[in-house]
């Protein structure tokens, strides 16, 4: 429901058979009198071009976008000749409460009121929460815990759960494909959710099943995405001890990282692809209430310096008949290997409709052209191909997030930006203020809501989400 302000104020004028002097009418004049000469032509609200406008004779009603700031609107509007406006065209108007435009006749002095009615209409947007693998929360390792988390999604409004489905070679589900590419010996071995009690023993089915009983949805966050650890190389790790040739290698001959610290598999290997998507296909085919996938900053994406693996060297000079430049920017090397990550964002996007049309395909890139540069992530391109449903850009500075909200939408309509604040980052808390700033920010770029990293945050937030979501929002995905 959205919140309903109506502001109600009457035209009027009268015009007897023999014409007296007219009585002009005034701020604090409450008669009522008919007057059709004495009329708004046009009306319009400059700075809300979404704005509903219904305009009569003697009134106009206003429908606003969500999130529109009631108390300072401007109101452009044409008169008849001859016809003056008090406030005048171009004017602000506190539309909170009952407003006013009164208008006269410089022939003789009639005068009327002219009433607007507005109202605001329900968010239609994400509000969601990112909820990480277990090793970071407790939040949902018990099916009670699974039930009250949810009960305090849906009493502060929101309406959407990205649940960490891969991270640290472990999938949020009990996977055959993992067992097979792996060397864990059970698929229990590989869930990050192994210790979960309760329920029906199966904790993304107990999410999925209670979260959609709260009017939730949840959209599976392939968090790890293409990386294969932070810090290091582990050659024990169980996919890596299979398939030691699946990880990436930069131009110096050493294993792909970002900074020295997030280390790559392999996203130019057609195997390395073939094992992601089959990870989506099983997950869809075991769960198919599930609402959404969604790729992260790792998925698709590579270090910049990566492709130096003897497959992917000899699939480009396969292609152009050259040798990989040492030079990782060169622009035709550059454009064959984000090409392979532009094309795997087509092919989760085909995988997930031919098995679900209606789930959403979702993403959350780091900001472009940050992200590009860095880890030929070109998000631009999965959204002008018709990739995404959803673009949910980690805007975590909060001294910069106006800017880096605004420069994302050039590139995806805000109907499909959903920023995403860092709510909670180990034990820091964002600030009350932050919070209120950066909502701010997305109501006055009209986006698609927003969401929070990471769940936990809203316990210390409670009572600042119950006053900024005082209602449900429409749920676009």
């Amino acid at each position: 429901m959205g919140i309903i302000l109506f502001l109600t104020v009457l035209m009027g004028a009268c015009r007897p058979s023999v014409p007296p002097s007219p009585t002009p009418v005034g701020p604090n004049d409450t008669t009522t009198t008919v007057l059709p000469e004495l009329k708004i032509l046009t009306l319009t609200t400059p700075d809300w071009p979404d704005a509903e406008i219904t305009l009569g004779e003697g009134e106009a009603n206003i429908l606003f976008p969500f999130g529109a700031d009631l108390s300072a609107i401007k109101l452009e509007f044409t008169l008849p000749d001859g016809i003056t406006a008090d406030p005048v065209s171009g004017s602000e108007f506190n539309l909170k409460k009952k407003a006013k435009i009164f208008l006269s006749r410089t022939e003789d002095g009639a005068a009327a009121q002219f009433s607007v009615t507005s109202s605001m209409a329900d968010q239609v947007g994400v509000r969601g929460l990112f909820l990480p693998s277990p090793d970071h929360t407790n939040s949902f390792i018990t099916y009670a815990n699974v039930c009250s988390s949810l009960d305090l999604m849906a009493e502060l409004n929101f309406n959407t759960l990205f649940v960490c489905s891969w991270a640290a070679t472990k999938t949020c589900w009990n996977s055959d494909v993992l067992v097979q590419q792996t060397t864990y010996t059970s698929p229990a071995q590989g869930n990050m959710y192994a210790g979960y009690t309760g329920g029906s023993g199966d904790a993304l089915k107990d999410i999925i099943a209670e979260a959609h009983k709260r009017d939730i949805k949840v959209v599976l966050w392939f968090e790890y995405g293409f990386m294969h650890k932070v810090g290091g190389v582990d050659f024990d790790d169980p996919l890596l001890a299979n398939h030691p040739d699946w990880l990436g290698i930069d131009n110096q001959g050493g294993y792909a990282n970002y900074n020295g610290n997030d280390y790559y598999l392999n996203a130019y290997d057609p195997d390395v692809r073939d094992f992601m998507l089959a990870l989506i296909r099983e997950v869809l085919t075991k769960y198919p209430d599930v609402d959404g996938i969604q790729g992260d900053d790792r998925m698709p994406a590579m270090p910049i310096n990566s492709g130096y693996d003897e497959k992917t060297k000899a699939a480009y000079k396969a292609a152009t008949g050259n040798d990989p430049s040492l030079n990782y920017s060169s622009n035709a090397w550059l454009k064959f290997r984000t090409d392979i990550l532009n094309s795997f964002a087509g092919d989760i996007w085909d995988l997930v409709k031919g098995i679900k049309p209606s789930c959403a395909v979702c993403f959350s890139p780091n900001p472009y052209p940050w992200c590009y540069n860095n880890l030929m992530q070109d998000w631009p391109t999965w959204v002008s191909e018709g990739h995404a449903d959803l673009i949910s850009v980690q805007c975590y500075v909060p001294t910069s997030y106006e800017t880096t909200a605004t420069l994302a939408l050039r590139y995806v309509d805000k109907s499909k930006l959903n920023p995403v604040m860092i709510l909670k980052n180990g034990s820091k808390i964002l600030s009350e203020e932050d919070i209120r700033s950066e909502i701010s920010i997305n109501r006055r770029l009209m986006v698609c809501g927003e969401s929070q990293f990471w769940f936990d945050g809203i316990k210390e937030r409670a009572d600042l989400f119950r006053e900024l979501y005082p209602n449900k929002a429409v749920n676009p995905l």
